[in-house]
């Protein structure tokens, strides 16, 4: 009762609106997808962005993370793209966020059951 509300931040890039947003499960970032056809990732205690991704699907309108992995799926006007972030330990002990090349809906069930090695982009 009588709880205030306030902003903490404004995460300010992305050029249309912002139709998808999430906190990941696992990893400690935030991820929106906007109109603009972007996907960006924003570390969750600095706030500031990390990374931009852009997979030319048009404007995206959902992000999900399968929880217990780096999984994300993200749903976009042309289709959808599953990406891989990080690695699978609980923390990017590393303090760069690595991204692996989409994959279908095979590899992405795959990866769900087993371990994909990772490329750093």
């Amino acid at each position: 009762h009588g709880q205030t509300q306030q902003c903490l931040q404004t995460l300010t890039g992305h050029t249309g609106g912002v139709y998808a947003a999430c906190f990941h499960p696992v990893l400690p970032i935030i991820i929106t997808g906007s109109k603009d056809g972007t996907v960006r990732i924003w570390n969750a205690a600095t706030f500031r962005l990390d990374t931009s991704l852009n997979y030319s699907l048009g404007w995206v309108f959902c992000i999900s993370c399968l929880r217990g992995t780096n999984l994300v799926m993200m749903g976009a006007e042309k289709g959808a793209v599953v990406v891989k972030l990080g690695s699978e330990e609980a923390a990017d002990t590393t303090g760069v966020l690595r991204v692996d090349a989409p994959m279908g809906a095979q590899a992405a069930a795959a990866a769900a059951a087993a371990t994909i090695p990772l490329s750093e982009v």
